[in-house]
């Protein structure tokens, strides 16, 4: 009897698990199409627990330009300067210290090590690898791993 009572509490923990997962579930569902029948296509999920902009104690925090674009999907760490006009795509990664130049772009999925100089107006290829210490020169765009120089803008 008392391992039936123990099976029965280990099964309404699942049952409790998957009806609260399935409700959960459910209002994201009814949030996006109450947003998509009013004509506003912006949801923000609650639940997420990714910060694009993280700051490193013992280094620093990043400093970004309000002209700046960064996708919500980005991470940077650390202290990475990002100057006026400059566009951090879906998923892209840069650790600081780092200096992103204005109107520089760093495409999605792009990884920028720490201690690399992106100057004004130049690119990152999506899915790049920029290795430390390097620098992109200004109007260039690099691709590749790890990224060298493809051609000039």
């Amino acid at each position: 009897r008392r391992q039936t009572w123990r099976m029965s509490l280990g099964f309404g923990k699942v049952v409790q698990h998957t009806v609260s997962k399935m409700f959960l579930e459910s209002g994201t569902s009814l949030e996006r199409l109450s947003k998509a029948v009013v004509g506003d296509l912006s949801f923000y999920d609650h639940i997420s627990q990714h910060r694009t902009l993280v700051g490193v104690p013992s280094l620093g925090n990043p400093t970004v330009a309000e002209t700046s674009q960064i996708d919500a999907t980005a991470t940077i760490v650390g202290p990475v300067h990002i100057e006026a006009d400059a566009v951090i795509a879906a998923n892209a990664v840069v650790s600081g210290p780092t200096t992103i130049g204005a109107a520089a772009e760093i495409g999605a999925g792009a990884v920028v090590k720490a201690g690399v100089t992106i100057e004004p107006n130049a690119s990152v290829v999506d899915g790049s690898i920029v290795l430390a210490g390097t620098t992109v020169p200004k109007g260039e765009i690099w691709a590749g791993i790890p990224a060298a120089f493809l051609s000039k803008k």
